[in-house]
């Protein structure tokens, strides 16, 4: 009996250790099946975060072929559009500037050497009737039929105006569209620079784009009218020896022709540039002084003097500075203009009362060096054009 009961207490133990794990098995499972509807429930949800982002990537990837081809339509419309324009670069300054400088120099170098020098007997005997027709010095003057130091200054100082005058109308061009002189689509140019840079440079560009090979032709005409204005219109060949009239003339052309080089680049430079022959309102403004180094050959002295806007009355400019246009900002000098000093002009008119007390004064102009607007800008109220002072033409 008492093993039976002992039997029966070992059955019942082990029948609640069973049902203890039973209880714990029922439990895990129970949580395992809770993790696997977890897991589920995330599996679900990275694949419908998966589909999403394939839907996404699919519509992005529409996105980018439709950009692709727009930006190839964008791409082609612009090649299209570049060519109506000429490309345009940044100029390197201090270069343009050096150059243009070098040149002016030659310029006043070749006159001094070949007029501002003692002229024969014949030549100071001939008819300068045309000269002294020129419209330069303000009241118009005979020149001085001799080799003084005076007569030699004004002479040189003469020939370099009317070959400057003549550079600037033919040569300083925006474009060489119209084949006859007019300052209209200059003085457009100018003034949309001053408002809007970047739309004047786009003009500017298109212009010079257009039948590109007749403005070719053009500079080609223009640079002989240069030649023939000088010489002969102007009748500068009376003042040289005939045995050295084509050793100037080749020279000169050669000079004429690098300007034109030059210039074709500020015409295709994103830099607006212009000359002015007007005074200069800055007071920082340098001037050069044309005097005894353009009369004696091999001199390379330069006189030059820091003039403001109102120790320049009187003065002529015989070579303008060149201006670097801004939007809304007064115009900077780049280069130094060359002045010619009204007592050397006085003087030469003293010598003329006093050698031919009868001498007629002519009035009728020859000069067709044009006339800037002097408008002013609606930017900022910047001066269409820098004030001219009393004895510029």
């Amino acid at each position: 009996m008492g093993d039976y009961e002992t039997e029966i207490s070992l059955k019942t133990t082990r029948s609640k250790e069973l049902e203890q794990q039973l209880g714990a098995s029922e439990a895990r499972l129970q949580k395992v099946t809770a993790e696997n509807h977890d897991l589920t429930q995330k599996q679900s949800q990275i694949i419908q975060k998966k589909d999403a982002l394939q839907d996404a990537f699919a519509r992005e990837r529409e996105e980018h072929v439709v950009s692709k081809r727009e930006l190839a339509d964008v791409k082609g419309a612009l090649r299209t559009y570049q060519k109506f324009s000429v490309k345009m670069d940044d100029l390197y300054l201090p270069k343009l500037t050096s150059k243009l400088e070098g040149l002016w120099e030659g310029l006043i170098e070749l006159v001094g050497r070949f007029i501002g020098h003692d002229l024969q007997p014949a030549i100071l005997q001939g008819d300068w009737t045309v000269l002294n027709k020129i419209d330069i010095f303000k009241p118009p003057m005979t020149l001085p039929k001799s080799n003084s130091i005076t007569a030699k200054r004004v002479r040189v100082a003469l020939v370099v105006r009317v070959v400057s005058m003549l550079i600037d109308r033919f040569i300083f061009r925006p474009n060489y569209l119209l084949l006859e002189e007019g300052s209209e689509m200059r003085d457009v140019l100018f003034d949309q620079a001053m408002a809007d840079e970047k739309k004047e440079r786009h003009l500017r560009g298109i212009l010079l784009s257009m039948f590109a090979d007749d403005q070719e032709k053009t500079i080609n005409g223009h640079i002989s009218s240069i030649m023939e204005d000088v010489l002969r219109e102007k009748n500068v060949q009376v003042l040289l020896e005939m045995d050295r009239l084509e050793d100037f003339s080749g020279q000169l052309q050669k000079l004429v022709v690098e300007f034109s080089k030059e210039w074709k680049a500020i015409q295709r430079a994103r830099q607006k540039i212009e000359p002015d022959f007007s005074t200069s309102p800055s007071n920082s403004q340098i001037w050069y002084i044309l005097d005894e180094h353009s009369t004696s050959p091999g001199n390379g002295d330069r006189s030059s003097t820091t003039l403001d806007t109102s120790n320049i009355e009187g003065k002529v400019v015989v070579i303008p500075p060149m201006y670097l246009l801004k939007q809304g900002q007064e115009p900077e000098p780049i280069t130094h203009g060359y002045i010619f000093e009204k007592a050397h002009i006085d003087a030469a008119a003293e010598e003329v009362r006093r050698t031919t007390p009868s001498a007629p004064i002519p009035q009728t102009s020859l000069n067709r060096h044009r006339s800037r607007s002097h408008r002013t800008s609606a930017v900022d109220g910047v001066s269409r054009r820098v004030k001219a002072g009393s004895f510029l033409s």
